[in-house]
C-alpha cells in the first residue's frame, strides 16, 4: 500500500512539473535548417527559433515614429510563417498619395515570445534613404531565427529629384535610432509586450545606404562640413554625391538648430553614439558627411558589406574611405564583385512594388542572384553579430580570412 502512494506521488509530481514547464520548452517543433539556396553557407542557415512580428508607433519626439518589430517566438501549433507585412505609403514625389506598397516574408504576426533564451540581444536596421524596413526581411527574420530582436524604425524622408529632405533626416536619423532603443527599453521592461526578452545593454546597428551612413553615427562618427566643402568643391551637380552637396551644406545652419546646437561647428560636431552599441553593419554606407576625421571617432567593430558594381555609393565614397579611416581593431570587408546598390533589398517575388512602377533594377542586381547575396549577407552578418554580441568562438573563425572562400567575394579582415 505505501509502494503505491509513493508511486502516485511521483506520478503527481511529474504532472505537476510536465504543467509547470515554460510553453517553450513544450514547443519542440523547431524550423527546418535551409538557406535561400541549397548552396548556402553555414551561418545563412535558418536558425531554431520561430520568428514573431509585430509593430509599434513611437509617440514621443517631433513625429509618430513607426517600428517594425521581429523577435524569437513560439509556434506550438506548427503555423506557417508566410506573412504579408502592413503596407506602407509611397515615399516618392509624383506617386499617388495612397498608394501603398505591399511586402511579404515568414513571420509570425503577435506570435508569443520565445523567452527560453533571452534576453537577446538587440540589433536596429535602418533603411536606405526614403526605403522600408521590409525591403530588408530577408535579413531581419533571419536574425530573429538567429536568436536576435531586430527593431526597424520606417525614417519618414520622401525622394525627390533634389534631395530636399536629405539635411533633415541626417539629423533625425540617429535621434530615430535613440527613440528605438528607448522603445526595446520599454518592450522589454517588466510590464512591457516582450518583457525580459531585449538586453539593450548588447546592441548592434545595421544600415543600407544612408542607413550605412546613419550605422557609421551610431558607431561614433561624427559630422564634419569642413571636409564635406572639401569633398563638394569639385564635383558637379549631376554627380552622384555631388547631388547631396547643394542641399546639405545649403541647409547648414538648419541641421545645427535641429542638432540642438545654437549655430554650426567649425570640425567635428558632437557624436551621436550609444556606450551599448558593440558593433555595426555597413552596407553600400555613404560617407561624405563624415570626412576622414570624423571616421576616425569609430573604434567599434565595424562589418562592411558592399558591391564594387555600385552606381549609387561608389566605392570612393563609402566602403573605401570608411575601411582606411576608421581605427577599429575589429572590422571586416566583404565586397561583392560587380554588384551594384540594390543587391542588399528584398527580391522582387517579396518586395514587388518596383516591379509594379517599372523599376526592375529596385529589387533585383543585373550581375548577382539575389539569393546567393542574400544568403552571404546572411551568413556574414550572423557569423559577425554573434561574434562581436555573444563571444561565440566558432563565429569569430569563420571570419577569419583563411575561412573566407567563395567565388565573387573579395574579403579583407583585421582581429580575426
Amino acid at each position: 500500500m505505501k509502494s503505491r502512494i509513493v508511486f502516485w506521488l511521483f506520478l503527481l509530481s511529474l504532472l505537476t512539473f510536465a504543467f509547470a514547464l515554460p510553453l517553450a520548452a513544450q514547443d519542440t517543433t523547431i524550423p527546418e535548417p535551409v538557406g535561400l539556396r541549397p548552396d548556402a553557407p553555414p551561418y545563412a542557415l535558418r536558425g531554431p527559433h520561430w520568428v514573431g512580428f509585430r509593430t509599434r508607433i513611437v509617440e514621443s519626439g517631433s513625429y509618430p515614429l513607426s517600428v517594425a518589430i521581429w523577435y524569437p517566438a513560439l509556434n506550438p501549433e506548427g503555423l506557417d510563417e508566410d506573412i504579408t507585412y502592413p503596407a506602407v505609403p509611397a515615399k516618392f514625389e509624383g506617386m499617388p498619395a495612397d498608394y501603398t506598397l505591399p511586402s511579404y516574408g515568414h513571420a509570425l504576426t503577435d506570435a508569443a515570445p520565445d523567452a527560453q533564451g533571452a534576453p537577446y540581444p538587440l540589433v536596429i536596421l535602418s533603411h536606405g534613404f526614403a526605403g522600408y524596413s521590409y525591403g530588408f526581411a530577408y535579413l531581419t527574420e533571419h536574425l530573429a531565427s538567429q536568436g536576435f530582436v531586430v527593431l526597424a524604425p520606417d525614417h519618414p524622408e520622401m525622394w525627390d529629384p533634389t534631395y530636399r529632405d536629405i539635411p533633415t533626416t541626417s539629423v533625425q536619423r540617429p535621434l530615430d535610432i535613440q527613440r528605438t532603443i528607448a522603445l526595446a527599453e520599454a518592450l522589454t521592461a517588466e510590464d512591457g509586450a516582450l518583457a525580459g526578452m531585449i538586453n539593450t545593454d548588447t546592441i548592434a546597428v545595421a544600415g543600407h545606404s544612408y542607413g550605412g551612413f546613419t550605422a557609421l553615427l551610431m558607431a561614433g562618427a561624427r559630422f564634419d562640413f569642413d571636409a564635406l566643402r572639401e569633398t563638394c568643391a569639385p564635383l558637379p551637380p549631376e554627380h552622384t554625391i555631388g547631388a547631396l552637396c547643394v542641399p546639405l551644406l545649403a541647409e547648414e545652419a538648419e541641421m545645427a538648430r535641429l542638432a540642438g546646437l545654437d549655430s554650426p561647428l567649425e570640425g567635428l560636431w558632437p557624436s551621436w553614439s550609444d556606450p551599448r552599441i558593440k558593433a555595426v553593419i555597413v552596407s553600400a554606407g555613404e560617407t561624405e558627411l563624415l570626412g576622414a576625421d570624423g571616421l576616425a571617432e569609430i573604434d567599434i567593430p565595424v562589418l562592411l558589406i558592399n558591391g564594387s558594381g555600385d552606381q549609387t555609393v561608389p566605392m570612393e565614397w563609402g566602403v573605401t574611405p570608411t575601411w582606411d579611416n576608421i581605427t577599429s581593431d575589429i572590422k571586416a570587408s566583404v565586397l561583392l564583385d560587380n554588384a551594384d546598390q540594390s543587391v542588399f533589398t528584398e527580391s522582387c517575388a517579396n518586395f514587388p512594388w518596383p516591379l509594379e512602377i517599372g523599376w526592375y533594377a529596385g529589387c533585383s542586381d543585373p550581375v548577382w542572384d539575389l539569393a546567393r547575396a542574400h544568403d552571404l549577407m546572411n551568413h556574414f552578418s550572423t557569423a559577425f553579430l554573434l561574434d562581436t554580441l555573444t563571444g561565440d568562438v566558432d563565429a569569430h573563425a569563420a571570419l577569419a580570412p583563411d575561412a573566407v572562400s567563395f567565388p565573387g567575394v573579395t574579403y579583407q579582415a583585421e582581429g580575426f
